[in-house]
């Protein structure tokens, strides 16, 4: 008998502490999966940290609103609109809490641009985009200024004119002065601040292609001289400077003559009250803006840092840039009755861009050298 109850005894005293050993495992693997889990879900902030050029606030805007009205989030995304310049240093200043994640812009990233973020620890970042906006030149609804040329806008706007074979102060103050066609009012623009997104277009877009191609201003002068020249505007009070989403207002308030530089959807948005002015015999639509007929448009793009998104550790820098990301080039925010083309005038990319763009997004590709 003891030879077989032995045995016995010690299997139960085994068991016994298997039992033990299992629930104490079990404790431990119960607390520390909370803590990780805990770690998992810990990040430096609550709400994600956005940026905007003044030409693209008005779209990310509209993607904030839709984000925050689909996904749920512990916080609002931030919003801040700053010029173009400053926008991407603040976006490059670093990774963390204290750092942006997004940045929304008009501007593609230049190598310039990349490689002062690499040098500043922002090493994977995700490019996007998102769609082809345009700047408008508008006047007020009944203003008998509806039309305009390139030339004609720079030799009203240029702070210098060809005379002969030399620049000239420009004394222009009619427009019929500029052109015998056009109105007998003042010439006056109201336009985005110096440095912005929204000045820079107009500057390149519209001053700069109405200056090179005067033919005494191609044959003559360098390309370098000629266009500080084509690109400086007029400081005698005949340009006002607004902030973007402040341009319509100060268009309908000012007499006949004032053109402004705004968007499609600012248009749109007026209910009829402004009106966009015919550039180069071409009216900003959708069609015309898609197939770049009309010549001032630019893209869209959004970058986003894959770094704060991917845990470090345990620890992220922020939930929602990739849920966010994913939104922003979805078929019904970006596509031709999407959210953006609607409510904003976005004009949409065609059908295989806008796929290589959810694959980016979806694959989170970053940019390279």
């Amino acid at each position: 008998m003891p030879e077989t109850t032995a045995p016995l005894v010690i299997s139960q005293r085994l068991i016994s502490q298997c039992k033990v050993l299992a629930f104490s495992a079990a404790m431990a693997l119960s607390v520390f999966g909370a803590q990780t889990t805990q770690a998992q879900t810990r990040t430096e902030r609550e709400g994600l940290w956005i940026l905007a050029s003044g030409s693209t606030s008005h779209v990310t805007r509209e993607l904030i609103e839709g984000f925050s009205t689909s996904h749920q989030l512990p916080a609002r995304p931030r919003l801040d609109v700053l010029p173009t310049p400053q926008a991407l240093e603040a976006f490059c200043s670093g990774v963390g809490g204290a750092t942006p994640d997004i940045f929304v812009t008009s501007r593609r990233a230049t190598p310039a641009a990349k490689e002062y973020c690499r040098a500043r620890g922002v090493t994977e970042v995700v490019e996007l985009q998102i769609g082809i906006g345009s700047l408008v030149l508008a006047a007020k609804n009944g203003d008998p200024l509806n039309t305009l040329s390139s030339e004609e806008v720079w030799r009203a706007l240029g702070a210098e004119v060809v005379r002969g074979e030399e620049f000239v102060p420009n004394r222009a103050r009619l427009w019929r002065e500029v052109s015998p066609a056009l109105p007998n009012s003042e010439i006056r623009l109201v336009t985005g601040a110096a440095g912005g997104s929204s000045r820079a277009y107009f500057e390149n877009l519209v001053l700069e292609s109405g200056c090179r191609h005067n033919p005494t201003i191609r044959l003559i002068f360098e390309a370098g001289y000629r266009r500080s020249k084509c690109v400086t505007m007029r400081q005698d009070g005949r340009i006002v400077e607004r902030r973007v989403e402040d341009i319509p207002g100060e268009i309908l308030r000012a007499p006949a003559g004032t053109i402004g530089t705004v968007t499609l959807s600012q248009v749109r948005a007026s209910g009829g009250t402004l009106v966009p002015i015919k550039l180069d015999e071409v009216v900003p639509t959708n069609a015309t803006i898609a197939s770049l007929d009309y010549l001032p448009t630019f893209n869209i793009f959004l970058y986003a840092k894959r770094q704060h998104s991917r845990a470090v550790g345990g620890v992220g820098v922020v939930r929602g840039i990739r849920e966010f990301s994913a939104f922003a080039v979805s078929e019904q925010v970006v596509g031709p009755e999407g959210r953006l083309a609607t409510n904003t005038g976005v004009v949409s990319l065609p059908p295989d861009d806008r796929v290589k763009q959810r694959r980016a997004a979806a694959s989170q590709t970053i940019l390279t050298r």
